[in-house]
């Protein structure tokens, strides 16, 4: 797995500590990764049903608008939902030319900045997801080639993963050439989640997307360019 697919985990981890608890969001997927050549904007839209031991579900729902310049820079500005209804709005931008991230505030108008390896995105697809969303598959799981399929207007490979027990079952749905992964699908006994782009524009977004606004106060969260 490359650099510029792994970075970004560590740069969320790394954030998380930096962000307020009601503003963190549920453990997710970009449906896009970094690549060069390949602009586009998208709407993607995530459900997680977890089973309480009570019996009863806690649903969580994420809806997000990713933008992807020629160069590779992206922004992503999601709202997250909870069962009681709360919303929270968080804003990322991943600039790895100039070497940051910045996670936005928009009420606040705050920006957290994490200076990151400088580097030239991919100019090509291929980037991962780590496990599965619901759980790892664990050993002797099954591993099946899915027939191609049209998703959104674009042309999609899949693969499903099953456990040995048949409890976890998850499905990708990706197009390596746009570094997308339109459709997920994944479920285990207590919990079921999907995601999947609802409609893609490949046109070059507006340039100002992708920088911080003058009017945000910047503080700087941490520096993963050092050794």
């Amino acid at each position: 797995m490359s650099l510029p697919t792994i970075l970004p985990f560590f740069v969320l981890v790394t954030a998380m500590t930096q962000i307020p608890e009601s503003s963190r969001p549920f453990n997710s997927n970009d449906l896009a990764g970094p690549l060069a050549g390949s602009a586009l904007s998208l709407e993607q839209v995530e459900k997680r049903t977890i089973k309480l031991p009570s019996g009863d579900s806690r649903i969580q729902t994420r809806q997000s608008m990713i933008y992807r310049d020629t160069a590779g820079r992206m922004r992503i500005e999601s709202v997250i939902s909870d069962a009681s209804g709360r919303r929270n709005t968080i804003v990322q931008i991943r600039d790895p030319i100039a070497g940051f991230v910045a996670f936005l505030n928009p009420d606040d108008r705050v920006a957290l900045r994490i200076v990151t390896p400088k580097m030239n995105p991919p100019s090509q697809g291929g980037f991962g997801l780590f496990g599965t969303p619901v759980g790892m598959p664990g050993e002797n799981a099954k591993h099946e080639q899915l027939e191609r399929r049209t998703i959104v207007g674009i042309a999609c490979d899949g693969i499903r993963i099953t456990s040995a027990s048949g409890d976890l079952v998850d499905e990708h749905w990706f197009s390596t050439e746009l570094g997308l992964v339109p459709v997920i699908e994944a479920s285990s006994p207590d919990e079921h989640y999907s995601a999947k782009i609802l409609k893609v524009t490949r046109t070059d977004p507006d340039p100002e997307l992708f920088v911080i606004p003058k009017e945000y106060t910047i503080q700087e969260a941490g520096d993963l360019s050092k050794d």
